[in-house]
């Protein structure tokens, strides 16, 4: 990120993460050195993100820094889109190398469970991102109460 003489942000870096076939990990809350062999896209539609952690929720039970929140998920919004588009041509992209790695880690099925990890994740990016547009859609007392974090 760029910032100006005050320290404010005037242009944001690009994205960047990698590899994309151990994204499966994070979806699922836990981490077995396993391939995911159960679906959690679940996760996608769970607002653990909001209320588990203390800071989130008590930052956010004060209206005006919802609204700040709001904002910025209505800013950055379209960009979480284009990266789940992005992943689209991505996959093809990474494949072949990707293929090989997975055949090495996870035997001879290895090649048909990254096309469903990596499609697994492009779900849930989507799902995710629907979501917190529903969510961001609710007037502060509504979000409060669907992310179950209590006002006292």
């Amino acid at each position: 990120n760029k910032l100006d003489e005050s320290g404010n942000i005037i242009e944001y870096g690009k994205l960047k993460f990698g590899p994309v076939w151990d994204f499966d990990f994070t979806m699922g809350g836990h981490f077995t050195n396993e391939p995911v062999d159960a679906s959690y896209i679940g996760w996608a539609r769970h607002t653990s993100v909001f209320a588990a952690n203390i800071f989130f929720a008590d930052f956010l039970k004060d209206a005006n820094n919802y609204n700040l929140v709001k904002e910025r998920w209505n800013n950055i919004s379209s960009k979480v889109k284009l990266v789940a588009d992005k992943l689209r041509d991505y996959k093809d992209y990474i494949s072949q190398p990707s293929k090989i790695d997975a055949k090495k880690w996870y035997g001879e099925n290895g090649a048909f469970k990254f096309d469903m990890q990596y499609d697994y994740v492009r779900l849930f990016v989507l799902d995710r991102l629907d979501y917190f547009n529903e969510l961001f859609n609710l007037e502060h007392n509504a979000f409060l109460t669907k992310v179950e974090i209590p006002l006292n």
